[in-house]
């Protein structure tokens, strides 16, 4: 975002400063790649930019705010009732999965006797054979 926001028609930087930021951005990433750690570009943007001030974000310009961009923070009832509802959801996806063990054992154990049957019913027509 950074640098679509900072360039010119032509592609070049707006500023010494900004092409700095974009250079030193470009080595972060690199050496990311060369590394075996993995870290995300926003936490390579804060190395670089530094941290936003009070109720800003960097590279969007004045106007937009944290909430207006990332959405706004839940509050901690919110967060209690989504936790719930998804312990609830939990639940019931458990005792889905135990309902399906049930049933697959169900089903191993039918395929066991029909498999037994198929082999005594082989066996009496290799004796017919034989005959």
């Amino acid at each position: 975002m950074f640098c679509l926001t900072h360039k010119r028609k032509d592609g070049s930087m707006i500023s010494v400063a900004a092409q700095q930021v974009v250079d030193e951005f470009e080595t972060l990433s690199r050496s990311e790649l060369e590394s075996s750690e993995h870290i995300d570009e926003d936490e390579i943007y804060h190395q670089v930019v530094g941290n936003e001030r009070h109720g800003r974000v960097h590279g969007y310009g004045l106007g937009p705010t944290s909430t207006f961009v990332f959405g706004a923070n839940p509050c901690r009832l919110e967060l209690l009732g989504k936790l719930t509802e998804a312990n609830k959801l939990n639940e019931k996806m458990l005792t889905k999965v135990e309902e399906l063990e049930k049933k697959k054992m169900k089903i191993e154990g039918k395929l066991r006797k029909i498999a037994k049957e198929w082999r005594k019913k082989e066996k009496g027509w290799r004796k017919i054979e034989k005959r």
